[in-house]
């Protein structure tokens, strides 16, 4: 167990020993690098300086030399030229010794420069004080009078020059111009002679065609006459027959609407049955399932005395509670009156039921019965089928015409007109005036709903009524309604059906007030 820890011991010795090693010699080619850095660096700044002053130096010569262009060619004293050579000399005396040779040069042209310079100028002092005419031109002056007058000279070239330009660009301009003139020209009068040949060639088809077509035209014209003057006759004739016609028409018509109408006024004035026994709630007619009654059909109950029957003015009402045989029928008072009372024999009337015949009846307009802004259209079909009519023509509520309305019709029931704001109110519109238009074309009596369904022997107070998905049958509920009968008894059961009395002996219909 020592020995392992002596030899892990001595590991740690080995690898430290190898650290130490590799960290001196880091630390040594790192301290060379570094050297070797400094000593370019050095290098670098000494000529770095170098290169400082001699731009330094530079700039001082083209300051010195700008100076002497100046005083020659503006005739301006030559100011801070010995101070710019003692600067010359200060950068002279800062630079390394191995630049000290590039500012010697510098010094040498600036020299010779100043040298020319003052030569130049002991000429022209000299010459100042002479005569014009023995005045010596130096060579500084001949080359500022040989510059202005070159320039001048240069300045009158090129306005020349500028000058015979424009004068050849408006001369090209015109030619061109000219010649695009008479190039279009040229290509015009060609055009227009093509055109001329082609239009003469047209001209000279269309002269043929044109009188050709009037030979045809003229040759037409004397058939279409004579074709016309026969289909005249003849339509001549077929204008006065179609008037006999519709004379012959008009009058079967006239006679026609004259036979309805009496028709339909002698069906009110005859009765449809009569009470052949009352009891305290229930009436007994004469008439059955052989004259096509049914249950729920409605009369008007008038006096046995009136041949005669003013519609809307019966005495009483009654509603059919079941056909009990071929000619006979139990009915339950919907609307009577203790002062007048049902009696035997009385008379009874329906405008929408005829023995073994349905009255044909059109509905025009909105019918809201009970007030709730539903339409209660298939409400009144049904309670007019149960009466006993037919409805034969109607409109739904998008303007949709079903069935129509001819002779045979009996009675036009004109509803309310439908509310605005409807989006089909243009369709329903058109089709009342449809079903309105052929109401008048076969002289159909109208009538509003009120006279219907007084005439069925509606009366009282209206509730309303819903249809019963559950047992295919109208719900009734205490809310105004035209189309409740008046009277107390129910389908229920706290009314009788059938009443206590009998159909003609001692069986009952309905019990002591149950079906």
């Amino acid at each position: 167990m020592a020995a392992r820890e002596n030899q892990g011991y001595l590991i740690a010795v080995i690898c430290l020993t190898l650290l130490s090693l590799v960290l001196a010699l880091a630390t040594f080619l790192a301290a060379s690098k570094a050297s070797q850095y400094y000593d370019g660096q050095t290098l670098a700044e000494s000529k770095l300086e170098v290169e400082k002053n001699v731009a330094d130096a530079n700039r001082i010569e083209a300051d010195i030399l700008r100076g002497l262009v100046a005083g020659v060619t503006l005739d301006s004293p030559i100011v801070e030229i010995k101070t710019k050579r003692d600067l010359l000399n200060n950068v002279e005396i800062k630079v390394p010794e191995e630049g000290k040779g590039r500012i010697a040069d510098i010094k040498t042209r600036v020299s010779a420069a100043l040298s020319r310079y003052d030569d130049d100028m002991r000429l022209t002092t000299d010459s100042e004080g002479e005569e014009d005419d023995e005045k010596t031109d130096t060579y500084s002056k001949l080359a500022q009078e040989l510059s202005q007058l070159l320039a001048t000279k240069h300045t009158e070239l090129n306005v020349r020059q500028n000058e015979l330009l424009e004068t050849q660009k408006e001369a090209k301009a015109k030619i061109d111009q000219v010649t695009n003139k008479l190039k279009a020209t040229e290509d015009s009068l060609a055009a227009k002679i093509v055109e001329l040949e082609q239009e003469k060639d047209r001209n000279s088809a269309k002269e043929k065609s044109l009188l050709a077509s009037l030979d045809e035209i003229e040759s037409k014209n004397t058939t279409d006459n004579k074709r016309f003057q026969k289909e005249r006759t003849e339509n001549l004739d077929e204008i006065n027959r179609v008037k006999n016609e519709n004379k012959i028409v008009k009058s079967d018509n006239d006679t026609l609407s004259e036979r309805i109408a009496t028709l339909t006024a002698e069906d009110f004035n005859l009765p449809d049955g009569k009470v052949v026994r009352v009891t305290n709630k229930s009436v007994f007619l004469d008439i059955g399932y052989e004259d096509g009654l049914r249950r729920n059909q409605t009369f008007s109950v008038y006096d046995a005395s009136i041949s005669q029957f003013e519609k809307g003015q019966g005495k009483a009402s009654i509603e059919i509670t079941a056909v009990t045989g071929p000619h006979s029928s139990v009915a339950r008072i919907t609307n009577g009156n203790h002062v007048n009372p049902i009696l035997e024999d009385d008379h009874v009337v329906t405008p929408t039921w005829d023995p073994g015949y349905q009255v044909p009846i059109a509905l025009v307009g909105s019918f809201d019965l009970d007030g709730d802004k539903s339409s209660d259209r298939q409400l009144l079909i049904r309670q007019i089928e149960n009466n006993g009519g037919k409805v034969v023509a109607y409109h739904d509520e998008d303007g949709n015409i079903v069935g129509k309305i001819d002779a045979s019709t009996s009675y036009l029931v004109l509803g309310e007109a439908p509310q605005p704001g409807l989006s089909s109110n243009s369709a329903v519109f058109d089709a009342i005036k449809t079903l309105k238009d052929q109401g008048k074309k076969y002289r159909v009596q109208e009538m509003n709903t009120r006279k219907l369904l007084n005439w069925m022997g509606r009366h009282g107070r209206p509730i309303v009524e819903h249809l019963d998905h559950r047992s295919g049958d109208f719900e009734r509920r205490s809310a105004p309604n035209y189309l409740q009968p008046s009277g107390s008894g129910t389908k229920d059961g706290s009314g009788t059906t059938g009443g206590s009395g009998t159909t003609g002996g001692s069986g009952t219909t309905g019990g002591s007030g149950t079906k």
